[in-house]
C-alpha cells in the first residue's frame, strides 16, 4: 500500500464525527428517558442481564407481597378467633354465675324459670360465638370452613336445644405465610 491509501480524507472525518454525534445524541436521549420515568432499565436491549435480575427480583417482591398479605389475613381472622373466645370465657363466666345463684336454698319456682331462662339466653349466645364467621369461613371449624360447626339436630316442645353436634373437621386449618412457614388459623 501507498501512503496515499493511508490518508484520512475530510469525508472520512465528517462521517465519523458525524457517527460519534449520533451515538451521544441517543445516548442523550435514552439518559434523558432514564431522568424522566426514574427508570434505568426500560428495554430488555438496555442491559439483558440486569434485566433478568430486576424480573426475577419483581417474581420475588410479588411471592413476598402475597405471603405479607396471607400474614395479615391470619392476623385478622386470629384476632376474630381470640375475640369470639373471649366473648366465650365472659358467657360461660355468666353461666358460672347463674349456676352459684340456683344453688341457694332461698329460690323458689319463680327463682328457678328466671334462671333457667337466662342460662337458655347464655347456651343461644354460646352456639352464636361458636359459628362465628369472618370472611365466608367459619373459624372454629377447623378445615370444614363452609360447614356450620355446631348445629342443635332436637329440641324440646319449648325450642330448648337437648343436644349439639359437631359437625366440623378435626383438622385445623392453615395459612401459608412463608416459603416454608405456615400458621394454624381455624381451629376445630
Amino acid at each position: 500500500r501507498t501512503l496515499m491509501d493511508l490518508r484520512v480524507t475530510p469525508l472520512t472525518l465528517a462521517s465519523r464525527s458525524i457517527a460519534r454525534v449520533r451515538r451521544q445524541s441517543d445516548l442523550l436521549a435514552n439518559l434523558q428517558e432514564q431522568a424522566a420515568t426514574g427508570i434505568r432499565l426500560l428495554r430488555p436491549s438496555d442491559d439483558p442481564i440486569g434485566m433478568v435480575s430486576v424480573l426475577t427480583n419483581k417474581a420475588e417482591s410479588q411471592r413476598m407481597d402475597t405471603y405479607l398479605s396471607d400474614v395479615q389475613d391470619a392476623n385478622t381472622t386470629l384476632n376474630v378467633s381470640v375475640s369470639s373466645l373471649l366473648e366465650a370465657t365472659d358467657i360461660l363466666s355468666s353461666a358460672r354465675e347463674v349456676a352459684i345463684e340456683g344453688s341457694q336454698a332461698a329460690n323458689d319456682a319463680g327463682a328457678y324459670e328466671a334462671l333457667a331462662q337466662q342460662l337458655d339466653s347464655l347456651i343461644n349466645r354460646l352456639l352464636d360465638v361458636s359459628n362465628t364467621q369472618h370472611a365466608g369461613r367459619y373459624l372454629f371449624g377447623g378445615t370444614a370452613t363452609t360447614t356450620t360447626p355446631f348445629v342443635v339436630p332436637s329440641t324440646d316442645p319449648q325450642g330448648r336445644p337437648q343436644q349439639f353436634v359437631y359437625q366440623g373437621s378435626p383438622d385445623r386449618a392453615v395459612e401459608v405465610v412463608g416459603k416454608i412457614q405456615t400458621v394454624g388459623t381455624l381451629y376445630p
